[in-house]
């Protein structure tokens, strides 16, 4: 597991959260780190933030530097794939950009007409589109081929009159054609009818998500600003919990969380650098990182589950 901490350095754990070297080449003494993605090549570990991004290839153990001039001078704050392997990176003060996969090189575009915004989800549907949602402009449809952006979601219609979805804090997919959206509540996008439907139960409890993931089961963990919830959809059913079940800090941050290769869910919160570790089904498990100087962390920035790094 490798964790970011802005304004320090980075940091990797091993499965048993024992710290270890990061062993990683090439990164600049002065970067400050706001976004992390391990992609699924399983080689390639993406790192963004201050100075650009980088891109460390595991198997030849060397690391790609595009500076931040390649992004209009902006800090790199997201970072995710596409079903065809190629590279997306968040800019909040300037767009969307694209780096095309084509080995052994890539190439950067900046995609025409998206927001200067912070994207909060991403999601490749079952026809191979890419949606991206952010914090502000709602739910974007692109063409991950033509980059072309087909659809926008969330600021007009009358079916958004009532529930407005603009502002996304985080998403997470449901299956291959629905996705969990949470925006003043949760809500349910099936993507090839193109209709919105509230999450009816869990009242005042479900308002202010924050972080989601899935579990193998299908329920949904929820992070908050005052607790960590499991949500079961079929059931209609919630499971709360918060300090008073011995969760240190019960005020987790947005879009802030990561599924396991080993089926756990980290979930990261406020305070000094901690975990919450929970596996399906029990209660959670609060786990602290171990670090002589996790005291002083208090604004985690980037996770990113790595397969190794020798």
């Amino acid at each position: 597991l490798l964790v970011s901490v802005e304004g320090d350095k980075l940091y990797r754990y091993d499965s048993q959260l024992n710290n270890i070297p990061v062993n990683i080449p090439g990164l600049g003494k002065g970067l400050s780190i706001y976004s992390m993605f391990h992609s699924r090549d399983r080689r390639s570990v993406l790192i963004g933030g201050n100075e650009g991004l980088y891109i460390y290839d595991q198997i030849e153990n060397k690391t790609t530097h595009f500076g931040r001039s390649q992004f209009d001078n902006a800090i790199i704050n997201s970072l995710f794939e596409d079903g065809h392997g190629n590279f997306w990176v968040g800019v909040p003060d300037k767009g969307l950009y694209k780096c095309n996969n084509n080995r052994p090189g890539y190439n950067i575009v900046k995609i025409a007409g998206f927001p200067a915004v912070n994207v909060t989800g991403n999601f490749t549907d079952y026809d191979g589109k890419l949606w991206v949602a952010t914090l502000g402009s709602g739910l974007y449809k692109i063409d991950p081929l033509s980059n072309k952006i087909l659809k926008q979601v969330g600021l007009e219609g009358p079916q958004f009159k009532k529930e407005p979805l603009a502002s996304i804090s985080c998403m997470t997919s449901l299956n291959d054609s629905s996705l969990l959206i949470s925006s003043n509540g949760l809500m349910i996008y099936d993507i090839p009818r193109g209709t919105m439907r509230t999450i009816d139960f869990g009242g005042e409890l479900l308002q202010n998500v924050l972080s989601i993931e899935k579990d193998r089961s299908g329920r949904v963990w929820a992070g908050l600003s005052n607790g960590l919830c499991r949500v079961d959809l079929q059931r209609k059913s919630i499971l709360y919990f918060d300090r008073h079940d011995g969760m240190v800090n019960d005020g987790f941050w947005i879009g802030l969380s990561s599924a396991l290769p080993d089926a756990r869910l980290d979930v990261y919160g406020d305070g000094p650098l901690r975990e919450v570790v929970f596996r399906n089904p029990p209660m959670p498990a609060h786990m602290r990182l171990p670090d002589s100087r996790a005291g002083a962390m208090s604004c985690l920035t980037g996770i990113a589950a790595v397969k190794s790094i020798e």
